[in-house]
């Protein structure tokens, strides 16, 4: 069983310190470049791919990276992570345990900050428990996912229309089509540099208006539930700026704006 890490990464002039960094044995590197630089390029080497292009957008990232990688097994990444010496058996010995699983989410730490979030079950995971993973945990049988046709949405994630999102569109996308998600406690990566974000979750109506229109995407059907269940729960987060109803309509008024574009495109 092959194990490749798929990187996505922006403006690397050179491979070498990354890999270092990361840790990094079979792997595709997708480096998107936005500003003037010379770039390097390496797609010639069996499981060692360095690929630049101009263009930016972590979806498109993630899709170019798949179509790049050879190996049974893909493993997301982001470039500021750094890999357990033994992370290829850690998630070989998982599907073997567990041959059923199309996806399985391990355990990435945060080496700047506790973790605060509830522990998930080792074992298949529901739709809505799916909504606990980042991308950064996920890893799947290539296979699968070339034969149910499953992609990143390219109009969301960092850098895209809409910038964040991407990890929980896909995993429906994935529920939605059969595939089967587990999640295995056992650990693959630390994330070693969460200070800063390339994108700001501000309490304002626009952010809101865009967290509906996640949601739709995620699910026509459970879109309005998904609505109102963040509504009630993530009030210590919006309070200080927007009152509860302010936050409802923001997000279904992001849903009407956004079937409207589908019409739109449809037409």
């Amino acid at each position: 069983m092959e194990i490749e890490v798929l990187v996505s990464t922006m403006n690397q002039s050179s491979k070498t310190a990354l890999v270092r960094k990361m840790n990094l044995n079979k792997y595709t590197i997708i480096n998107q470049i936005t500003r003037k630089t010379n770039v390097e390029n390496d797609d010639n080497t069996s499981g060692q791919k360095f690929i630049s292009y101009r263009d930016k957008g972590l979806s498109k990232s993630r899709n170019l990276a798949i179509r790049h990688s050879t190996s049974d097994i893909c493993v997301l990444a982001d470039d500021d992570m750094y890999y357990i010496d033994n992370y290829e058996e850690t998630i070989s010995r998982a599907y073997n345990k567990y041959p059923k699983a199309d996806i399985i989410a391990f355990v990435v730490d945060n080496e700047n900050r506790a973790k605060n979030k509830k522990k998930l079950r080792c074992g298949k995971l529901s739709l809505l428990k799916t909504m606990k993973i980042q991308s950064v945990q996920i890893t799947f049988r290539k296979n699968k996912i070339i034969a149910k046709n499953i992609k990143f949405d390219e109009d969301f994630g960092t850098g895209s229309t809409y910038p964040w999102g991407e990890e929980n569109i896909f995993l429906f996308d994935c529920k939605r089509k059969g595939l089967n998600i587990y999640y295995i406690p056992d650990k693959i990566a630390t994330l070693i540099d969460t200070e800063t974000s390339s994108w700001s979750r501000d309490n304002t109506i626009e952010h809101y208006n865009n967290q509906g229109i996640i949601y739709y995407r995620m699910s026509k059907v459970l879109y309005p539930f998904l609505i109102i269940q963040f509504v009630l729960r993530k009030k210590a987060i919006y309070n200080m700026d927007l009152k509860w109803y302010q936050v409802l309509v923001a997000m279904f008024r992001g849903v009407k704006k956004y079937k409207k574009s589908e019409v739109i495109n449809c037409e």
